[in-house]
């Protein structure tokens, strides 16, 4: 399954956070910049640096998202992203510093309070850039049982199998996400979602159905959402699913 991670400049819903807040630190003009460039010059540098530290950002959340757990806490992730993202870039800025102010260099004992500024920057872009919206773990509704699921789906399953986790369409098969593997059987996903109570899960993508008690958190995903499993799976949101699922999990039940 493709790991759907921030999509690096393709949609205004990226650009625009961008622009604004490169615009706002150009307005600032930290480490100096104020002073050693024209206005035009340093509203052009921050809009790159505040891109590339985007890029920075991305690029750290595709390796960090292979390894960590869905359980990890969102502010645990986001800090892992800022202080790895922080790295290159503070060389990046400790380079371009004395192309931009002749004569100004950083010795090793200026790296340490450089790196916390740059972090800082990275951190605002990481958290405005990287939103999430948390799906409550606690008093998640009960697991299904087999009698939740039609003779029709449950014939197809491993007879052990008491839990779907998610349903995904593979043209005329249907992937069975189950906890610990998959299953493949031949059978259509709105016959398969019609064979299962109604109120165990929901629709999130014309190719997928979930479970409410397997969804972690629904994510930002640059322009779209994605749904992260406690599993560890990634389900992808569609544009015109994403009011319903929204909707769904604030009104998921409670115990």
């Amino acid at each position: 399954m493709p790991t759907h991670l921030p999509k690096f400049g393709t949609a205004m819903a990226t650009i625009g956070p961008i622009a604004l807040l490169g615009l706002a630190i150009g307005f600032a003009g930290p480490f100096g910049t104020i002073a050693a460039m024209t206005s035009v010059a340093r509203y052009v540098f921050w809009l790159a640096m505040v891109a590339a530290g985007y890029g920075s950002a991305h690029l750290v959340a595709v390796f960090l998202r292979q390894k960590w757990r869905a359980s990890q806490p969102l502010w645990l992730r986001k800090l892992a992203i800022t202080i790895g993202s922080a790295i290159p870039m503070t060389l990046l800025v400790a380079w371009l510093l004395p192309l931009i102010r002749p004569g100004r260099t950083i010795s090793p004992v200026q790296m340490p309070l450089l790196f916390l500024s740059v972090a800082v920057i990275q951190a605002i872009i990481i958290w405005l850039l990287l939103a999430e919206d948390r799906h409550a773990a606690q008093h998640m509704p009960d697991k299904p049982t087999h009698a939740d699921y039609a003779d029709e789906l449950r014939a197809k399953l491993p007879a052990h199998v008491t839990e779907i986790l998610a349903l995904e369409a593979q043209d005329h098969y249907l992937r069975v996400h189950l906890p610990g593997k998959d299953a493949l059987i031949h059978m259509g996903l709105n016959a398969a979602i019609a064979a299962i109570r109604a109120d165990l899960g929901l629709r999130c993508h014309r190719r997928w159905w979930v479970a409410h008690t397997a969804i972690a958190a629904l994510e930002r995903d640059g322009a779209s959402y994605i749904l992260r499993l406690y599993s560890g799976q990634i389900c992808p949101v569609g544009r015109s699913y994403i009011a319903a699922v929204r909707s769904a999990l604030r009104s998921t039940p409670r115990e």
